[in-house]
């Protein structure tokens, strides 16, 4: 699509803040994308576990 009329879609006058919204918006999908890939790369029920676990453990400090 042309950044014109994504510009006349969002109804910015200017070019730069268009494509400030473009860049920002696929900033934020490339990061969501990889927190998805690394958490699918792990063991959900590890991950779980590990969680109830560091919580129900004692700090050393409690000694």
């Amino acid at each position: 699509m042309e950044i014109e009329d994504i510009q006349w879609y969002l109804s910015h006058n200017d070019e730069a803040t268009t494509r400030t919204y473009i860049l920002n918006n696929q900033g934020k999908q490339k990061a969501l994308r990889q927190i998805i890939e690394d958490l699918s790369d792990m063991n959900g029920s590890d991950v779980l576990m590990s969680t109830r676990s560091s919580r129900n453990e004692k700090s050393p400090e409690a000694f």
